[in-house]
């Protein structure tokens, strides 16, 4: 039986080119839904069409400068902080935009969810990484609405957008924890097969060489 410290790194290290693979679906993902939510900017906020565009424009460039960092040699061995650069910068285009529309009382906080449950239905972030995610975006909300002009702040409306941002999170977590759970016991599995054919593989030689 493989103990459970070398277990985690050899599955780290044998999953590295996969979670590579999610990481760049993942940006092609993001190129294509952060420009479409501009036909929401349009219908919301068309006063502030050219300004909100701007924004998602400057995020695409950021994530077309990440994008091919996934092509690098050796980048299997930074796939952490690549799973998580172009989500946090999308957390910071999303808060933006929330800051220059309706603030922390408006309804952008639902394009956060959106954020959260896609990635943690599209990468396989372990679950401190989810973990990290979802503060991460929670306080990125918090923060950017601080500094938010407080004129139309409706104290019921932040409660309501932080509650289902906050459920949103803890959903999201705990399905990355079950999930990690999952494709690592799926890759236990997996791999004492693979040394117990190795093993009977060798004992076949030895036998023959034996006779």
């Amino acid at each position: 039986m493989v103990k459970r410290g070398d277990l985690q790194k050899v599955f780290e290290h044998e999953t590295q080119d996969s979670r590579l693979a999610q990481s760049k679906l993942g940006c092609l993902v993001a190129l294509f839904f952060m420009p479409l939510g501009g036909i929401v900017d349009w219908v919301t906020y068309p006063d502030q069409l050219a300004e909100l565009t701007a924004v998602r424009f400057a995020s695409v460039i950021l994530i077309l400068a990440i994008f091919p960092l996934h092509f690098v040699k050796g980048a299997k061995r930074y796939i952490k902080p690549l799973n998580l650069s172009y989500p946090m910068v999308i957390v910071i285009a999303m808060c933006t935009i929330i800051m220059m529309t309706d603030g922390i009382s408006g309804p952008y906080y639902a394009g956060l969810s959106m954020l959260i449950l896609g990635v943690s239905l599209l990468l396989p972030l372990t679950f401190p990484e989810a973990c990290f995610f979802v503060l991460y975006t929670i306080f990125c909300y918090l923060g950017f609405g601080y500094f938010w002009e407080q004129q139309n702040f409706q104290p019921v409306q932040v409660f309501n957008n932080l509650y289902f941002l906050c459920s949103t999170g803890l959903i999201a977590t705990v399905a990355s924890y079950f999930a990690e759970r999952a494709r690592i016991r799926e890759f236990q599995l997996t791999y004492e097969l693979d040394q117990r054919n190795r093993e009977l593989a060798e004992l076949d030689r030895i036998k023959s060489n034996f006779y």
